[in-house]
């Protein structure tokens, strides 16, 4: 009985246990059982190769959230009654496309797929963070090229993805790990913000389409020979 007790306690003990509270990774459990034939010093280097891919994207995932939010607060500060008023002289006018009035909330949708990202990058999915990944970079630089004046994006360097993303296989896996507190803090103080601001007091005119404008000319023209025919009368 001692003898049984003692080989599964040795049985045990040679079991790969990573990630959080000690428990057995599933990622690595996995790949052991279906590399067997690479042995185990093999398959767990390819998890150390991947853990590093891993910590790269999410490095990368949690200083865009930081950037993120310095454009979001960047925002907020346009949000106050001081500026209220330039805001909106400078948008109503329909000739000064370059303006727009500030929008706290266009930071979200990104926010929360680099949240996703990184989320499935520390359960060890690492293709799935990766391509999660790759949708919060669109929409961020989508939310970037529809900033306008009164925002500067000067005071930030659009994303540009690490190299270790090229380096991602199709279905890569490695052990799970802790959501990164910084990443935690950035993603919840971004989502909070729900400010909305309202459409300026007076709407904004449309420019005349070209058409009315060849229109009136025509009819300016006219009245004017109109006007000569009389007076030569």
């Amino acid at each position: 009985m001692r003898d049984a007790d003692r080989k599964k306690a040795n049985e045990a003990e040679r079991t790969p246990s990573t990630g959080r509270a000690g428990a057995v990774d599933p990622n690595a459990k996995a790949l052991l059982a279906r590399n067997g034939k690479l042995g185990n010093e093999s398959v767990q280097q390819m998890l150390s190769q991947s853990a590093q891919v891993r910590d790269a994207l999410l490095a990368f995932a949690t200083g865009r959230l930081g950037t993120i939010r310095e454009l979001q607060l960047q925002e907020l500060e346009h949000t106050s009654l001081r500026d209220l008023e330039q805001w909106w002289r400078q948008s109503s006018d329909s000739h000064k496309d370059d303006w727009a009035h500030p929008e706290p909330v266009r930071w979200r949708e990104a926010a929360g797929l680099y949240d996703d990202a990184i989320r499935a990058l520390c359960d060890g999915h690492v293709e799935r963070g990766a391509q999660l990944l790759d949708k919060a970079v669109a929409e961020e630089e989508k939310q970037r090229e529809a900033t306008k004046k009164p925002m500067d994006l000067g005071m930030t360097k659009g994303p540009s993805v690490p190299d270790e993303r090229g380096s991602v296989r199709s279905g890569q896996a490695c052990g799970v790990c802790d959501v990164p507190a910084e990443a935690r803090r950035l993603s919840s103080e971004i989502d909070r913000v729900t400010t909305h601001l309202r459409e300026p007091p007076n709407r904004r005119r449309p420019r005349d389409p070209w058409w009315t404008v060849d229109e009136e000319a025509e009819e300016e023209n006219k009245g004017g020979a109109e006007g000569d025919r009389g007076r030569a009368r």
